[in-house]
Protein backbone atom coordinates (compact mmCIF):
# COMPACT_ATOMS: atom_id res chain seq x y z
CA UNK A 1 0.00 0.00 0.00
CA UNK A 2 2.67 2.13 0.97
CA UNK A 3 3.90 1.59 -2.53
CA UNK A 4 1.10 2.72 -4.27
CA UNK A 5 0.76 6.25 -2.40
CA UNK A 6 4.61 6.75 -3.23
CA UNK A 7 4.03 6.02 -6.87
CA UNK A 8 0.95 7.93 -7.21
CA UNK A 9 3.04 10.96 -4.99
CA UNK A 10 6.07 10.68 -7.73
CA UNK A 11 3.56 10.73 -10.63
CA UNK A 12 1.75 13.95 -9.49
CA UNK A 13 5.00 15.68 -8.84
CA UNK A 14 6.29 14.79 -11.85
CA UNK A 15 3.15 15.98 -14.04
CA UNK A 16 3.27 19.28 -11.92
CA UNK A 17 6.82 20.32 -12.52
CA UNK A 18 5.95 19.22 -15.90
CA UNK A 19 2.92 21.66 -16.44
CA UNK A 20 4.80 24.40 -14.11
CA UNK A 21 8.27 24.35 -16.58
CA UNK A 22 7.12 23.48 -20.24
CA UNK A 23 3.69 25.22 -20.69
CA UNK A 24 4.32 28.48 -19.90
CA UNK A 25 3.93 31.14 -22.39
CA UNK A 26 7.02 33.07 -23.58
CA UNK A 27 7.21 36.75 -23.11
CA UNK A 28 8.47 38.62 -25.43
CA UNK A 29 9.05 41.78 -25.45
CA UNK A 30 9.85 44.08 -29.17
CA UNK A 31 11.28 46.73 -29.65
CA UNK A 32 10.33 48.05 -32.53
CA UNK A 33 7.37 46.73 -35.05
CA UNK A 34 9.22 43.07 -36.50
CA UNK A 35 7.77 40.78 -33.94
CA UNK A 36 4.29 41.15 -32.14
CA UNK A 37 5.04 40.23 -28.73
CA UNK A 38 3.28 40.11 -25.58
CA UNK A 39 4.91 43.64 -24.84
CA UNK A 40 5.45 46.34 -27.88
CA UNK A 41 7.66 49.04 -27.15
CA UNK A 42 7.08 50.88 -30.71
CA UNK A 43 9.23 53.89 -32.35
CA UNK A 44 9.19 56.00 -35.01
CA UNK A 45 11.91 58.89 -35.27
CA UNK A 46 12.87 57.67 -31.96
CA UNK A 47 16.55 58.46 -30.88
CA UNK A 48 18.56 55.53 -29.18
CA UNK A 49 19.42 57.46 -26.28
CA UNK A 50 15.46 58.24 -25.91
CA UNK A 51 15.18 54.41 -25.27
CA UNK A 52 17.93 54.38 -22.86
CA UNK A 53 16.79 56.74 -20.89
CA UNK A 54 13.21 55.05 -20.77
CA UNK A 55 14.87 51.91 -19.83
CA UNK A 56 17.13 53.89 -17.35
CA UNK A 57 13.67 55.59 -16.13
CA UNK A 58 11.78 52.72 -15.49
CA UNK A 59 8.95 53.73 -17.95
CA UNK A 60 5.61 51.61 -17.76
CA UNK A 61 4.36 49.92 -21.01
CA UNK A 62 1.31 48.06 -20.59
CA UNK A 63 1.37 48.67 -17.08
CA UNK A 64 4.47 47.10 -16.69
CA UNK A 65 7.84 48.90 -16.05
CA UNK A 66 10.11 47.91 -18.99
CA UNK A 67 12.93 47.03 -16.80
CA UNK A 68 11.05 44.62 -15.42
CA UNK A 69 9.83 43.53 -18.34
CA UNK A 70 13.40 42.74 -19.38
CA UNK A 71 14.32 40.44 -16.87
CA UNK A 72 11.49 38.79 -17.62
CA UNK A 73 11.19 38.26 -21.11
CA UNK A 74 12.23 35.05 -22.25
CA UNK A 75 13.16 36.87 -26.11
CA UNK A 76 13.93 40.50 -26.78
CA UNK A 77 13.57 41.66 -30.61
CA UNK A 78 15.59 44.80 -31.45
CA UNK A 79 15.03 46.41 -35.33
CA UNK A 80 17.31 48.27 -36.78
CA UNK A 81 15.49 49.55 -39.50
CA UNK A 82 13.00 51.74 -37.52
CA UNK A 83 15.60 53.00 -35.17
CA UNK A 84 18.56 54.02 -37.14
CA UNK A 85 18.70 56.29 -40.39
CA UNK A 86 22.31 56.14 -42.10
CA UNK A 87 22.54 59.22 -43.83
CA UNK A 88 26.25 60.36 -42.70
CA UNK A 89 29.26 59.92 -40.81
CA UNK A 90 28.67 61.71 -37.93
CA UNK A 91 24.92 59.81 -37.48
CA UNK A 92 26.98 56.75 -37.82
CA UNK A 93 29.33 56.66 -35.89
CA UNK A 94 26.53 58.40 -32.54
CA UNK A 95 24.38 55.67 -33.29
CA UNK A 96 27.14 52.58 -33.06
CA UNK A 97 28.25 54.19 -29.64
CA UNK A 98 24.56 54.92 -28.22
CA UNK A 99 23.92 51.01 -29.79
CA UNK A 100 26.67 49.38 -27.73
CA UNK A 101 25.32 51.45 -24.87
CA UNK A 102 21.85 50.00 -25.48
CA UNK A 103 23.08 46.68 -25.58
CA UNK A 104 24.92 46.78 -22.78
CA UNK A 105 21.68 47.64 -20.79
CA UNK A 106 19.88 45.72 -22.43
CA UNK A 107 21.90 43.01 -21.35
CA UNK A 108 22.12 44.23 -17.76
CA UNK A 109 18.66 43.14 -17.52
CA UNK A 110 18.59 40.00 -19.83
CA UNK A 111 20.23 36.91 -19.45
CA UNK A 112 18.07 35.34 -22.17
CA UNK A 113 17.53 35.50 -25.80
CA UNK A 114 18.01 38.77 -27.71
CA UNK A 115 17.60 39.35 -31.44
CA UNK A 116 18.55 42.11 -34.00
CA UNK A 117 17.30 42.51 -37.29
CA UNK A 118 19.78 44.21 -38.99
CA UNK A 119 19.52 47.28 -41.62
CA UNK A 120 18.53 46.05 -44.50
CA UNK A 121 19.68 49.44 -46.73
CA UNK A 122 21.94 48.98 -48.79
CA UNK A 123 24.90 51.90 -48.48
CA UNK A 124 28.18 52.76 -46.78
CA UNK A 125 26.63 53.34 -43.77
CA UNK A 126 24.29 50.49 -43.11
CA UNK A 127 26.97 48.29 -44.25
CA UNK A 128 29.43 49.79 -41.06
CA UNK A 129 26.47 50.21 -38.66
CA UNK A 130 25.70 45.98 -39.80
CA UNK A 131 29.46 44.87 -39.47
CA UNK A 132 29.80 47.15 -35.84
CA UNK A 133 26.25 45.53 -34.98
CA UNK A 134 27.85 41.94 -35.49
CA UNK A 135 31.20 42.23 -33.92
CA UNK A 136 29.21 43.46 -30.92
CA UNK A 137 26.97 40.77 -31.47
CA UNK A 138 29.01 38.27 -30.56
CA UNK A 139 30.74 40.42 -27.77
CA UNK A 140 27.23 40.17 -25.68
CA UNK A 141 25.86 36.86 -27.15
CA UNK A 142 23.03 38.34 -29.40
CA UNK A 143 21.77 36.56 -32.43
CA UNK A 144 21.47 39.02 -35.60
CA UNK A 145 19.37 37.98 -38.97
CA UNK A 146 18.68 40.46 -41.63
Amino acid sequence: MKRIINVVIIIYLIIFIYNKYNYQKPLIFSLGNTINGNYVYKYNNTRITDIINDIKNNKKISNRNIQNILVKASTIYLDLNNLINCIDYDCTYTNCDDLEELLIIIRKYSKEKIIIRLLSQENEFANYINEKVMILAKKYDIITMR
